[in-house]
C-alpha cells in the first residue's frame, strides 16, 4: 500500500519541476519595473497614438513575459490568449511585425522556463512515440532550408519556424497536467476564451464589418479582413466575419477547433462530473452560432461531420451497460439541445442574417443544385491544383523550405527577397514544391505516425470516463494532419492551430497515466491562478 501512495504521488509530481525561482523572479520584476516606468514616462510625453498603442502592447507583453518566467504554467495559459488577440492588435497597429513576433517571444520564453526546470525533474523525459519520423522529416526539412535553389535563406528559416517552432509545446502540455483538476481547468479556460471569440464573431456578422476593425486596413490585411459575398442563386450578400483575426479562414478554423474540443469536454464532464458543464455548453451554443453566421463553409461541413463521427465514436467507446449507455446519450443530446438553442436565437432574433448565409450554404453545397460547388470545390479544385504542381519547375527535389509557405509576402516586402516564385493552393503540392518528393514522403510517414500512436492511446482508453476527450483530441489531429493539411498547408501553419495541435497531443499522451489521479477534488474552484 506504501509503494502505491508512493507510485501515485511520483505521478503527481510528473517532471516535479520546481515552478519557481525566486532570484530570477526578483531579477525579472526589477528590470521590468524599470522598463515600465520608462515606457510610461514615454507614452505621457508622446502625443502619437500609434506610440501609445505600440506602448501598450509593450507593457502587457514584458508583464506576460515576466510572469511566465516566474512560473511557466500561468505561460501555457497566457499563449492561448495572446495568440487569439495578437490579429486583433495587429490590425489596429497597421500590421506591426514587432506585435506579429510577439507570440514567438512569449513561447520561447516559455521553453526557456520549461526546460531550465526539467533539471529538477525526479522522473525521466517522456519521449513520443512518433519521434523518429519528425525527426527524419525535420533533418530533411533543414537540409531543404539551405537548398541552393531558394531566393533566399530568410524562406528558410521562415520554413523551421512555421513546421517545428511550436513542436516543444507536446512536452509543455504532457508535464503541464499533473492531475483531472488541471485538465478540467485547462479545458473550461479555454472554451471560455472560445466563447468570447464567438461572439464577438456573431457581433461582427450582424453589425459589419466595422466593429472590431479599424477604418483603414493595412494593405496586407485588407483582403482577408474584409470580404463579402453572395449567394449564387438568390443573390443575397453577407460579410464573412473575422472577429478578432485577420481574416475569415482563421476564424473558421478557430471555430471548428472549439467544436471538437467542446464536444469532448461534454463528454469528459458528463462521466466524470465536476463543475464546468454549464459553460461549456453555453460555448457550444455560441460557437455554432457563430459557425452559422461565419459563412465559412469548411467550418460547416466539418462540424457536421464531425459532430457525426465524434457521436459515434464515443458511444463505440462506451461499455455496452445501461446506466452508462444512458449517460452517452444524455451528453450528445444535451449537447446537440443547447447547441441548437444558439441557432434558434439568431433565428429568431436576427433572421435576414441568418437567411443570407443559410442561403449561400444550401445553395453551394446542395450536390444536385445549380450552383453547387460541393465536387468543385471538395475534391476537383485541390486535385486540379495538385496537378498543376508537376508542371512547374524543381518539384521532385523542391526548390527551398518556406517558399510555398505562409507569410511570404511579408519576406519580400520587409526582407527585401526575390519572390519565392508561383505557388499551387494545394497543401501536398506545396510541400512537393518545398521539399520534394522526399519530403512529401517523409511528411505523410510523419502524419500517419502521430495518428497511429495516438490511436493508440485512445484504444487504451475506451471504456474510462477519458475517452470521449482522447477520441475527439484524436479527432482533431486526424482532420488537421490529413484533409485539412491535403487541402492546404494554411490551416496547419496558422500558429492557433498548430500551437493548440501539439499542447493537446501531449495532453492525450498524459491522459492515461492521471486517471486515477487522487486529487481530482470535484469542488474545488475551477479558476484559480496555476502553481
Amino acid at each position: 500500500m506504501l509503494e502505491k501512495d508512493r507510485s501515485l504521488h511520483s505521478m503527481i509530481q510528473l517532471g516535479s519541476i520546481r515552478q519557481r525561482n525566486r532570484p530570477l523572479e526578483t531579477l525579472t520584476w526589477l528590470t521590468g519595473f524599470a522598463g515600465l516606468v520608462w515606457f510610461a514616462v514615454n507614452w505621457i510625453l508622446s502625443g502619437d497614438l500609434k506610440w501609445q498603442e505600440l506602448t501598450a502592447v509593450a507593457v502587457i507583453a514584458i508583464t506576460i513575459g515576466l510572469a511566465t518566467l516566474g512560473n511557466w504554467r500561468v505561460g501555457l495559459y497566457l499563449i492561448p490568449v495572446w495568440l487569439v488577440f495578437e490579429d486583433f492588435a495587429r490590425k489596429f497597429l497597421g500590421n506591426n511585425m514587432f506585435v506579429y513576433m510577439g507570440k514567438d517571444a512569449l513561447v520561447g520564453i516559455v521553453y526557456v522556463a520549461f526546460f531550465y526546470g526539467l533539471r529538477h525533474r525526479v522522473e525521466k523525459s517522456w519521449r513520443p512515440p512518433f519521434g523518429l519520423p519528425l525527426l527524419l522529416f525535420l533533418a530533411w526539412a533543414a537540409v531543404e532550408a539551405f537548398n541552393p535553389l531558394t531566393p533566399s535563406i530568410s524562406y528558410g528559416l521562415l520554413g523551421l519556424k512555421l513546421y517545428f517552432y511550436y513542436v516543444p509545446l507536446i512536452f509543455v502540455g504532457y508535464v503541464f497536467i499533473r492531475t483531472e483538476l488541471d485538465l478540467r481547468r485547462f479545458l473550461v479556460f479555454n472554451l471560455a476564451l472560445g466563447a468570447l471569440v464567438s461572439l464577438l464573431g456573431v457581433i461582427q456578422a450582424i453589425t459589419g464589418q466595422r466593429f472590431l476593425n479599424p477604418e483603414v486596413l493595412d494593405r496586407d490585411l485588407l483582403v482577408l479582413g474584409d470580404l463579402h459575398r453572395n449567394s449564387p442563386i438568390s443573390g443575397l450578400v453577407f460579410n464573412r466575419p473575422t472577429s478578432v483575426f485577420v481574416s475569415d479562414g482563421r476564424f473558421g478554423a478557430y471555430l471548428i477547433l472549439m467544436w471538437v474540443m467542446s464536444f469532448g469536454t461534454v463528454g469528459y464532464l458528463m462521466f466524470r462530473g465536476g463543475r464546468g458543464r454549464k459553460l461549456v455548453y453555453l460555448c457550444a451554443a455560441t460557437v455554432l452560432a457563430a459557425i452559422l453566421l461565419s459563412g465559412v463553409r469548411t467550418s460547416l461541413v466539418y462540424s457536421l461531420i464531425g459532430t457525426a463521427a465524434m457521436a459515434g465514436g464515443i458511444v463505440w467507446g462506451t461499455r455496452l451497460r445501461e446506466e452508462q449507455l444512458l449517460r452517452t446519450f444524455k451528453a450528445i443530446r444535451r449537447f446537440v439541445l443547447f447547441s441548437a438553442a444558439g441557432a434558434i436565437c439568431v433565428a429568431l432574433l436576427y433572421p435576414s442574417q441568418l437567411a443570407s448565409r443559410w442561403a449561400f450554404y444550401t445553395e453551394t453545397l446542395s450536390p444536385s443544385g445549380p450552383g453547387s460547388e460541393l465536387a468543385a470545390r471538395g475534391w476537383q479544385y485541390p486535385i486540379s491544383e495538385f496537378s498543376k504542381t508537376f508542371g512547374l519547375e524543381n518539384w521532385w527535389w523542391g526548390r527551398g523550405l518556406g517558399t510555398a509557405s505562409l507569410g511570404t509576402q511579408y519576406v519580400v516586402r520587409f526582407l527585401n527577397a526575390p519572390p519565392p516564385g508561383p505557388v499551387v493552393e494545394n497543401g501536398y503540392g506545396s510541400l512537393l514544391l518545398e521539399m520534394g518528393v522526399p519530403g512529401l514522403i517523409l511528411w505523410i510517414f510523419l502524419t500517419v505516425a502521430i495518428a497511429r500512436a495516438c490511436w493508440k492511446v485512445v484504444k487504451s482508453l475506451r471504456w474510462t470516463p477519458m475517452f470521449p476527450l482522447a477520441f475527439c483530441i484524436f479527432w482533431f489531429a486526424l482532420i488537421v494532419l490529413f484533409p485539412l493539411s491535403f487541402v492546404s498547408l494554411a490551416t496547419y501553419q496558422d500558429f492557433i492551430i498548430t500551437a493548440y495541435l501539439w499542447i493537446f497531443i501531449g495532453i492525450l499522451f498524459r491522459l492515461p497515466a492521471i486517471l486515477d489521479s487522487p486529487t481530482a477534488a470535484q469542488d474545488k474552484p475551477l479558476f484559480r491562478w496555476p502553481r
